[in-house]
């Protein structure tokens, strides 16, 4: 379920204490006509996704806080003022691509290079690794001197995601040429309607082509 459905319910994060933020976010929507009390409530909602601590945060009863807290989130006005909030607060689609490219570049070799340890580096350099399918690095020091340990990817796990994503990609060619065969058939038909004769001709012609 997400946040949306969440907020849509009335629904209360059940995260225990210990897992909310006590710091009230910092809004941005005056153009809302909603009131002091209510703007922090929203500024502790953005924080905790927890109406009842928010409303008690925020200063209303504590003994009705659960339900002042749902009839917050049901006032039209508090709700668009939360979600203009959290519209903004969601990365744009650029934003997201270059992280996930910049993830998707990043090599531990570069990193134990900047850290110290150009070996990982220049063995890649020189064509001898591919420092691409390291996982996880770990320096071990020791009286002879420092040593690297390193971890791989799965190599299982890469092909079965591999084969998954072929199979997939493969399906919805199947599925797209099998829809686009069926709709020239039936544009077809529509252009020959009336002239059986030109239709088995135009088949023919196809037949023989393929």
């Amino acid at each position: 379920m997400t946040y949306r459905d969440l907020l849509g319910l009335g629904f209360d994060s059940p995260g225990p204490e210990s897992e909310i933020s006590h710091s009230p976010r910092k809004v941005s929507y005056y153009s809302y006509p909603v009131n002091h009390k209510q703007r922090t409530f929203v500024a502790h909602y953005l924080a905790t996704l927890n109406a009842a601590e928010a409303a008690r945060r925020a200063g209303y009863s504590e003994c009705r806080a659960k339900q002042t807290g749902s009839e917050l989130l049901a006032d039209s006005e508090v709700r668009a003022a939360i979600n203009a909030e959290f519209e903004e607060s969601i990365p744009s689609t650029a934003e997201s691509l270059a992280r996930v490219g910049a993830r998707a570049r990043a090599d531990m070799a570069d990193i134990a290079a900047e850290l110290g340890y150009p070996q990982l580096r220049e063995a890649r350099d020189a064509g001898r690794l591919d420092t691409r399918a390291i996982r996880k690095l770990e320096v071990i020091p020791s009286e002879h001197g420092d040593r690297i340990k390193v971890e791989l990817y799965d190599s299982h796990r890469a092909d079965e995601l591999i084969l998954k994503v072929v199979g997939d990609l493969e399906e919805r060619l199947t599925v797209r040429y099998e829809a686009e065969a069926d709709l020239f058939v039936t544009r077809l038909e529509a252009a020959f309607a009336g002239d059986p004769a030109g239709l088995a001709k135009v088949v023919a012609a196809l037949g023989a082509a393929s």
